[in-house]
Formats: structure tokens, C-alpha cells, sequence
């Protein structure tokens, strides 16, 4: 993450930004879970015993009550929601938010 181009940025700027360098760094985690994590987990079946102890921890994790990556959220529940019952990260709306 120490060297995710935004934060790199935010870290090297004349003038720090405490919270500017906090949503760097949020967003330099997310994508490290985009790559590195939500690979791991595709194709994992959206229903049953699977998702009980593969999915909804990850899930209660990353958005529950002290949610690590709420920017995912919407992708993260695309992937749940497709037609092959399986999990399938296949969108990056996470992209798309406005800082």
C-alpha cells in the first residue's frame, strides 16, 4: 500500500493532509483486497454451507459494523448476484467514487 501511486502523493505533498493521506491509504487497501484477496475467492458457490463459512465472514468483515472497505460494497454484493450462483468479482464501481 506504501507504494500505491495516491498515496505516495499524499505523503510527498508540500503540505500533509491528515485526512487526504486517510482516504489514500483506504483506497490503496481496497484495491490490494481487489487484487490480492477477491481472486482467492471466486467461484466459491452464493449459496449453502459454502457461503455460511467462506463468504459471510468475509463479508460481515470488510462491511459489517466496523466495515474495512465500504467502497466495495456494491461490487462485492455484484459479485454475489449473478445467474451461475457462484462468486464472481466482474465489476469495479469502486472506481467510480468521488473523493
Amino acid at each position: 500500500m506504501a507504494n500505491h501511486p495516491d498515496v505516495i502523493s499524499a505523503f510527498t505533498a508540500e503540505k500533509v493532509d491528515i485526512a487526504v493521506c486517510d482516504k489514500c491509504m483506504q483506497r490503496a487497501f481496497e484495491e490490494a483486497l481487489v487484487h490480492k484477496v477477491m481472486p482467492k475467492i471466486r467461484g466459491i458457490e452464493t449459496d449453502g454451507e459454502l457461503r455460511k463459512k467462506c463468504i459471510e465472514p468475509i463479508k460481515e468483515e470488510l462491511f459489517g459494523k466496523n466495515g474495512l472497505a465500504k467502497g466495495l460494497e456494491k461490487d462485492f454484493k455484484n459479485a454475489l448476484d449473478n445467474p451461475y450462483e457462484t462468486f464472481l468479482w466482474c465489476s469495479a464501481e469502486y472506481l467510480d467514487i468521488e473523493e
